[in-house]
């Protein structure tokens, strides 16, 4: 690693990894402000998960259809087989486009990612790695298989929550319905997503239950959280993706048993507002945390117990690091 630069996005994430070959890896794309201020070019592209604010800025930029003819591949998570697997995915989906009065969001990124034709698309896992030059990332999350009661559990009520509103909502069962007809494969599910974006939500009236909405959103939410992207680069960085407490603990059991607990920088889990006590075992010089204003209530200040300095954008904008830490501010 050359430089990390972290963008003061708002509410979101975006941030680089130049490397000492000249290549970057590009993390995220999304947030409320500033998704211009770096272009994305010269190597591979990493989507953490489908969340909005993690990819909403390919929907702003002025010049979209051109974002990813500068870059060669497009990494994503893997969705994990597990028991009703098939059945989450297809919730996802559903979700996405009852959230939407037009075709959903993550149509605009499918659209972009097959405008480019030799654009290597491909999911990883736990497990997995990848180069982006020189340089080779270690997947940490998700597994391929997740049998994990507690996630299990997470995933679970995230499909009672969708039930109890679909049995509410007309408009959101005929989104549903539509979809269970396809055929899903869960190993590279951005694929299938080719197939199911002419559905729209076609409601004139939204459901006036907002509340059961938003705790559908939540629970929904929460889930998806647990199959984000984790990575790391040797020594040099720790990526926590949107992880939530459970699922820390598996991925702190993982870098105990490989003794890969000192980093020079950690990017902190979910803009630094989600924590587990095991995560007191790492070490690092640096803990950087893309968060918002808005969320630095939820800030989990434990993050300062591991590293030697903390920074945050929503405290001193944008982050620029370089390899030997002459911090520009």
């Amino acid at each position: 690693m050359k430089t990390l630069r972290v963008v003061d996005v708002g509410h979101g994430l975006h941030f680089k990894i130049d490397e000492e070959s000249n290549s970057e890896l590009t993390v995220d794309y999304g947030g409320s402000r500033n998704l211009d201020r770096y272009r994305i070019h010269n190597g591979s592209f990493l989507l953490s998960h489908l969340h909005y604010d993690h990819y909403n800025g390919f929907l702003k930029r002025r010049y979209s259809r051109n974002t990813f003819s500068y870059i060669e591949h497009f990494y994503h998570p893997g969705m994990p087989r597990f028991f009703n697997s098939e059945k989450f995915l297809k919730i996802i989906l559903a979700w996405n486009v009852y959230l939407n009065n037009v075709k959903p969001y993550i149509y605009q990124i499918i659209k972009l990612i097959k405008s480019n034709l030799n654009l290597n698309v491909r999911p990883l896992f736990k497990g997995d790695s990848f180069e982006c030059g020189e340089t080779k990332y270690e997947i940490l999350w998700p597994p391929k298989e997740l049998d994990n009661v507690e996630i299990n559990t997470s995933i679970k009520n995230a499909i009672e929550a969708f039930e109890l509103l679909a049995e509410r909502d007309e408009n959101l069962k005929r989104i549903y319905r539509n979809i269970q007809d396809e055929k899903v494969n869960s190993d590279n599910y951005l694929e299938c997503l080719v197939r199911i974006t002419n559905y729209k939500n076609t409601s004139a009236e939204p459901f006036s239950n907002t509340k059961l909405v938003e705790s559908a959103n939540t629970t929904i939410r929460k889930a998806a959280n647990s199959l984000s992207l984790v990575f790391r680069q040797e020594d040099n960085i720790l990526f926590l993706g949107d992880l939530e407490e459970t699922e820390l603990p598996f991925i702190m059991e993982e870098l105990k048993k490989n003794r890969n607990l000192i980093y020079d920088i950690i990017i902190s889990a979910h803009h630094g507002t989600h924590w587990h006590p095991s995560l007191f075992d790492l070490r690092s010089n640096i803990c950087v945390s893309s968060l918002s204003r808005s969320n630095r209530k939820h800030f989990k200040y434990e993050y300062n117990d591991i590293c030697n300095a903390l920074l945050s954008t929503d405290q001193i904008g944008d982050i620029y690091i370089e390899k030997k830490f002459n911090i520009n501010i």
